[in-house]
């Protein structure tokens, strides 16, 4: 911390050390005019007043050795009797101090109830007794408030480094499925672009070139686990372009896209696994191929995302194993930890054909438009049913 931020701390401590035993001689002075007025006593306001202000300057200097010894002998763990141990003494040190400063202080004021002793001793001896319990009871309080804070803040220090471990667990989590997706998707494009290097040459290297693309998007988004929907379809964009080359006429794609929802925060790559295992479990198996659709829309304050084929269907086999493997495993475990009891992920097999997958997720809104101010969505991919 910065000099300049300590003394500014340090002025604020004292200040409301001030601020509050000032307050507390207020309430004795009341105390004492009510006493006074209740037994039909003469009294004056301010020389009584001035005389408690006066005892509570002793507990004004005493406070910040309470605040220290407080922190410093702290009653927990293994050292707690030998703390309290310390924070009795301290506080029959504070006592003493207390009264100390009293008998010194009150006579020079020409306090009445002092007026007419002719020793130091016996103003010492008459302020004690009157006074000792009184002194030890608000060290008792003040130390208690002081533990009271003290415990406070270590209890919100604790929870805030809990809650960061926490994250940093859950980001380290979402980082080993995001992970488990990258090599998986880049073995099952390879394959694709070796079926076509003899039979296509120049399909091939157009393929290479989007897949070096695509790698370009994925590496610069590989820290995020989040971004915007219109920055997801940029990466659809190039997956699709290198299944329509394997595929030909043989795959379609019909993209609705409300517009509101371009620039809602979605989960990275969270598209290209649903994608992935549409084309392979549903358009694959079909010699006349099939359309793939996703549709998004904003339903009260959700994202509705969904992606869907009419391709094959499943058999009862298959579907078990579909939904454990890695696209849809690893996108359910990726919402659940990022949205926890917020998200659904639901999954529709068809009476007959086809395959949907439904997202929900809370919908947060940031611009959907590129530095140029470009809508990044490929008008040429959009199919209107």
């Amino acid at each position: 911390m910065p000099d300049s931020d300590k003394k500014r701390t340090y002025f604020i401590y004292g200040f409301l050390i001030v601020c509050i035993w000032t307050f507390v001689a207020i309430i004795f002075t009341v105390k004492t005019s009510m006493n006074a007025s209740m037994f039909g006593r003469p009294f004056s306001f301010s020389n009584t007043f001035w005389m408690q202000l006066v005892s509570c300057m002793g507990w004004m200097i005493l406070t910040p050795l309470i605040i220290w010894g407080a922190k410093k002998y702290l009653p927990i763990g293994q050292n707690l009797h030998k703390n309290i141990t310390y924070l009795i003494l301290l506080g029959i040190f504070v006592v003493f101090f207390q009264t100390t400063f009293q008998s010194i202080v009150l006579p020079i004021l020409d306090y009445e109830k002092v007026r007419g002793l002719e020793s130091f001793l016996m103003v010492y001896k008459g302020i004690f007794t009157a006074n000792w319990l009184l002194s030890a009871s608000l060290y008792l309080l003040s130390l208690g408030v002081i533990l009271t804070l003290t415990f406070y803040k270590k209890y919100q220090e604790r929870e805030l480094q809990s809650s960061k471990l926490e994250a940093n667990l859950s980001r380290a989590r979402l980082q080993v499925l995001q992970m488990q997706l990258h090599p998986h998707f880049l073995f099952n494009t390879h394959n694709a672009i070796t079926e076509l290097i003899h039979k296509d040459p120049d399909t091939a290297e157009k393929m290479l070139t989007n897949l070096s693309d695509l790698l370009r998007i994925s590496l610069d988004k590989i820290d995020m686990e989040k971004v915007l929907f219109h920055q997801e379809l940029e990466f659809v964009e190039k997956y699709i372009e290198i299944e329509q080359m394997r595929f030909q006429e043989r795959l379609k794609f019909s993209l609705n896209i409300a517009p509101e929802t371009l620039d809602a925060i979605v989960p990275n790559m969270i598209l290209q696994p649903l994608i992935e295992n549409a084309v392979k479990h549903g358009i694959t198996p079909l010699r006349e191929g099939g359309t793939i659709k996703i549709k998004s829309h904003k339903k009260a304050n959700d994202l509705i995302i969904e992606v869907s084929d009419d391709g094959v269907g499943l058999s009862k086999d298959e579907k078990d194993f579909v939904v454990k493997g890695i696209g849809l495993a690893n996108t359910q475990a990726r919402l659940l930890h990022l949205y926890k009891d917020k998200q659904s992920f639901e999954i529709d097999f068809g009476k007959e054909k086809g395959f949907t997958v439904k997202l929900k997720i809370p919908f947060t809104k940031e611009t959907a438009k590129n530095e140029e101010g470009i809508e990044l969505i490929n008008p040429k991919l959009v199919e209107n049913n």
